[in-house]
């Protein structure tokens, strides 16, 4: 899973929501602003490095996907009447070249637009980015922004897009938030400036049945005849953003659905990696449990008092224990193998290690226990390497051999900040010399704190 997809959002992006616009007519839609505020708060809570917004009112290309290519991305509500509403944001120069990089080599049709980033050729926030950006920076702005105008292209395109672009941010460990903006059918009655289509009220009953059945690959079977006569602006959006969360496991909220204007408005959120938030939470209970169990009683908790998930019943992977008060460490114990018939024995048996058998550390009190902190890092199979050019500590733990003599370090841990400092703590860890003979490995791992 890409553990740098933070979460996403569908959003539409009427500027009558803003209050210096509407005056008074945003309360008509209420609810959408709504949605807005809780997916702004949401996304600062998450504090992502980088927001993604693919929207339909940028410079779109009947013939390819643009990303937007300025150092400053900017705009106002002029067009609107107020000029003074402004808002400016850092374009993301990184993940831009690295899209751009990636849908070269597979020769899926993207570019940036303008070709030169600091060119005379200003292009301003459209409203479609605008609208759900000012709730957002009303929350948190402290984030770089890549803009994306997708292409008239089919559907399977887009959505091989929207790989590369998680693919990308995966690549550059860019912790990210994606915005899809989008109003639906704007042909929903009488009353909007578009008239009505019947097609209009099947289009966004399918949106909506598609949002909250949580496979949104489903987009991309919309049929085109309906989507066109019912005039929206989203579909296209949403398929790229199927497309990023094509390898994800992710959960979707539909916050709010209004049509106060014959347009359709919906907001929903997208929690990504829901399942494996949940899996942490039970590994560090278990070694919560274990750990106060031991401490009280002497001996780990009964496999009946326990409530176990069947991952951690039927995988088998090593892993290691960990135990802190404040910044203190209490406590490090674990295994580079599985040696126990599940993951939970292993944690269970690691935990006991840990508050008891740390060769460094006087065996946790009773009283100590409301004060622990614990984190377990699930272990990757480990494998060999020819060079400390494949190791990275942010990514890989190491593992030093010579002879009977091994030496092990976790990755990223904090005060560790090159290969060359985490080869070297393994090396005294394990008592081998640097001038001495000694092979490496490198594992990964999945952390829970």
């Amino acid at each position: 899973m890409n553990k740098f997809l933070l979460a996403a959002a569908l959003t539409p992006h009427p500027p009558i929501l803003l209050p210096e616009i509407g005056r008074g007519e945003e309360c008509r839609a209420a609810s959408t602003a709504a949605g807005l505020n809780i997916i702004a708060e949401r996304i600062a809570e998450l504090a992502p490095e980088t927001i993604v917004l693919i929207s339909p009112h940028a410079p779109l290309a009947a013939d390819k996907i643009r990303l937007i290519n300025q150092s400053e991305l900017r705009g106002s509500m002029a067009q609107f009447g107020q000029p003074q509403v402004r808002l400016s944001f850092a374009n993301d120069d990184e993940l831009l070249q690295q899209v751009m990089s990636a849908a070269e080599k597979v020769q899926v049709p993207a570019c940036p637009y303008p070709s030169v980033a600091d060119s005379r050729q200003e292009i301003g926030l459209d409203h479609g980015a605008f609208v759900p950006l000012y709730f957002i920076n009303r929350k948190y702005s402290d984030f770089r922004l890549l803009e994306i105008a997708f292409g008239f292209l089919p559907p399977a395109l887009l959505f091989e897009f929207g790989q590369i672009l998680a693919d990308a941010i995966e690549s550059l460990g860019r912790r990210t938030v994606i915005i899809a903006s989008g109003d639906l059918s704007h042909r929903l009655s009488v009353d909007s400036n578009y008239g009505f289509a019947p097609e209009g009220p099947r289009f966004d009953a399918e949106v909506k049945r598609i949002v909250k059945s949580g496979r949104l690959e489903q987009f991309l079977t919309v049929d085109p005849r309906i989507s066109e006569a019912a005039g929206e602006c989203g579909l296209r959006s949403f398929q790229i953003l199927a497309g990023i969360l094509a390898n994800c496991d992710y959960d979707t909220e539909l916050l709010s659905y209004q049509a106060p204007w014959g347009i359709g408005y919906l907001t929903a959120w997208v929690e990504i990696g829901a399942a494996e938030k949940q899996l942490g939470t039970d590994i560090l209970a278990l070694a919560r449990q274990t750990v106060e169990n031991y401490v009280r009683n002497g001996k780990p908790p009964r496999k009946r008092d326990l409530s176990l998930p069947p991952e951690l019943l039927e995988r088998r992977a090593a892993c290691f224990v960990t135990l802190h008060i404040g910044e203190r460490l209490r406590g490090c114990i674990g295994t580079l193998a599985p040696y126990q018939k599940n993951l939970a024995q292993e944690i269970i048996n690691n935990a006991v290690s840990a508050c008891s058998r740390d060769p460094r550390f006087t065996p946790v009190r009773v009283e100590e226990l409301p004060f622990l902190s614990y984190s377990v890092d699930v272990l990757s199979p480990a494998e060999p390497v020819a060079s400390i050019e494949d190791l990275d500590p942010q990514v890989y733990g190491v593992i030093v051999n010579c002879g009977l003599r091994r030496g092990v370090l976790l990755p990223a841990l904090e005060g560790i900040d090159t290969t060359e400092e985490q080869v070297d703590i393994a090396l005294q860890k394990a008592g081998i010399r640097p001038d001495e003979p000694y092979n490496m490995e490198r594992f990964e791992v999945t952390r829970y704190e």
